[in-house]
């Protein structure tokens, strides 16, 4: 009997350090249009957005707003956002095309323009304004699987809420063969930037594997 309940309370901890660690809620997939592989993927990217009416702070800072973010094909990817004012936010992800200096710039244009047009039907919803909430600090993942030939190119990443505000780039490279992301040749000398990894867990994890080491000898 004791036995079981030390196998309980460890399963218990086990739950709780991973919950405290990463400190945000794993969404389901949805789509509407832009399909969700689950195929396997060589590598994985977290990118830290704030969720603000006058545009995604990287970061969560508010100097850097929107910036075109850069993935390597058969990554998949970890939006951590993180509400910040209150207002409601969804995150969706379109595939606007097959990258190309001509497409980036009319992109680019129409970010500035006319933003909406971008907004396309092949589109993917992240996170939707229930999972983000209005609770300014609420913290939640979703992920997206940029995996397959197919799936290089230029997307959008915006908020159907503030589409005039947040909306930005994402560029699928499609070279392999490096962990590392390569950046492609863009038009009007502007260069995709911003790459973010794993290192930003990287604290996190040591605690969890130290929490769990003092756990274990708790337990027995």
């Amino acid at each position: 009997m004791a036995s079981n309940k030390g196998g309980v309370t460890f399963a218990l901890i086990i739950v709780l350090l991973v919950s405290v660690a990463f400190g945000y809620v794993l969404t389901s997939p949805t789509g509407g249009g832009l399909t969700y592989s689950n195929s396997p993927t060589k590598y994985t990217q977290y990118i830290n957005l704030g969720a603000d009416a006058a545009g995604w702070e990287y970061n969560y800072n508010t100097s850097d707003r929107n910036p075109v973010l850069n993935v390597q094909l058969s990554t998949l990817v970890y939006f951590n956002v993180t509400e910040e004012d209150g207002a409601p936010h969804n995150l969706y992800v379109a595939y606007d095309g097959s990258y190309s200096s001509t497409l980036f710039a009319k992109l680019v244009s129409d970010q500035k323009n006319n933003p909406k047009s971008i907004e396309g039907s092949n589109n993917y919803k992240v996170l939707s304004t229930s999972q983000i909430t209005q609770t300014i600090g609420h913290k939640t993942q979703g992920k997206f699987p940029f995996v397959g030939s197919k799936m290089a190119g230029i997307y959008t990443y915006w908020c159907s809420v503030h589409y005039t505000t947040m909306v930005g780039l994402l560029i699928v490279n499609a070279t392999s063969g490096s962990t590392s992301v390569v950046t492609p040749n863009v038009a009007n000398g502007a260069t995709p930037s911003h790459v973010n990894n794993q290192s930003t867990y990287s604290t996190s994890v040591s605690n969890v594997l130290l929490a769990l080491e003092t756990a274990l000898k708790t337990v027995e």
